[in-house]
């Protein structure tokens, strides 16, 4: 099923002013994916996807450069995200490129982009089922330099992990915020209602806050497909009555999850890209992604890894998509230094 719409130049210059001289149009898709058929929390397969196409694709027969986009939910590719990338192919920071974006939400729970029979293969999902569709039904250059990869939150983490590991694949990659990078300055093994966790039955019985987002985590990187109702190893666990903690699990995780345990394996790799970049906001609720944020980027350096990185005023989710918004303003910019016309 396909449902193609356009965004009018009036509707922008009557929404967003008149320094718009392009107008990118928009196609809306839904694709199945392979990669998510079968997962045992029952993840949809049927995912849709957003293809901005620049001013003139329609008219052409040229290829283009690409940037995936990996949202931490559903983003749809609106007027305001069109006005921006047509405000920045525009003015020159960035070519004539085709953004792609696609439903990465997951429900019940988060999605922390595991790739497993549990919670479905969503790194699969991102580089083999949607990438292959979009390069296959539209004109896209191939080649790592005319390829990036980017993303915010989860998404961005799940953004960097696709560079660190396919660097023949995606050139470039900028981070919005990402989490799940380096450990905070807290403890975290007691943060979750480690008693609800065990006595639910489902998800809809995980109310105490970390509770669903632990289960989450461990849904994708503890995964245990003989264990209901989530189909996952704790890192804490329940023994003769008592909460401990599961020392191998715990050991597990750290060799999995977060981007600077995968950093020292994959360092050549990253050394082979074109651009890193991420930002993030040092009003975070929660301090400890600040906090790995800071100590990623200086693992980062200590590792040669050349990247660009920024602490600014605002928290992980004002990343609206408006014309001074870190989109338009450093993600774009960035991403347009390294991807190839």
């Amino acid at each position: 099923m396909s449902v193609k719409y356009s965004f009018i130049l009036s509707t922008l210059l009557l929404l967003f002013g008149s320094s718009y001289c392009l107008a990118g149009a928009v196609e809306k898709h839904t694709i199945k994916s392979k990669a998510l058929e079968h997962s045992l929390i029952g993840v949809a397969s049927e995912r849709n996807v957003y293809v901005y196409l620049p001013d003139g694709y329609q008219q052409g027969k040229k290829s283009y450069p690409i940037i995936y986009y990996v949202a931490n939910l559903d983003q749809p590719i609106n007027a305001e995200l069109t006005a921006v990338l047509d405000d920045a192919i525009a003015k020159g920071e960035l070519p004539p490129c085709i953004f792609v974006s696609a439903d990465f939400s997951l429900t019940p729970g988060f999605n922390f982009f595991g790739n497993n029979e549990v919670v479905g293969h969503w790194l699969d999902f991102i580089h083999h089922d949607l990438r292959n569709w979009v390069e296959s039904n539209y004109r896209v250059k191939r080649g790592a330099k005319h390829r990036a990869i980017s993303g915010h939150f989860l998404g961005a983490y799940a953004a960097i992990k696709l560079a660190m590991f396919y660097p023949e694949t995606y050139g470039s990659v900028y981070g919005l915020h990402p989490v799940a990078t380096e450990y905070g300055d807290r403890p975290f093994l007691f943060k979750p209602n480690w008693e609800e966790v065990h006595s639910a039955k489902s998800a809809a019985e995980l109310k105490q806050p970390y509770s669903a987002a632990f289960v989450s985590m461990a849904q994708a990187y503890l995964p245990n497909t003989n264990k209901p109702p989530f189909y996952a190893d704790f890192i804490v666990e329940k023994v003769n009555g008592e909460l401990v903690p599961a020392v191998a699990n715990i050991r597990k995780l750290k060799q999995t999850f977060h981007l600077a345990d995968l950093t020292p394996e994959y360092a050549e790799n990253l050394l082979k890209l074109r651009g890193i970049g991420m930002d993030w906001g040092r009003n975070d609720q929660n301090w400890g992604h600040v906090i790995g944020a800071r100590r990623y980027s200086v693992l980062l350096e200590n590792f040669g890894i050349t990247h660009d990185a920024e602490e600014h005023l605002g928290n992980g989710w004002d990343y609206q998509f408006r014309l001074n918004g870190k989109v338009r303003t450093r993600m774009l910019p960035f991403l347009g230094k390294y991807l190839e016309p």
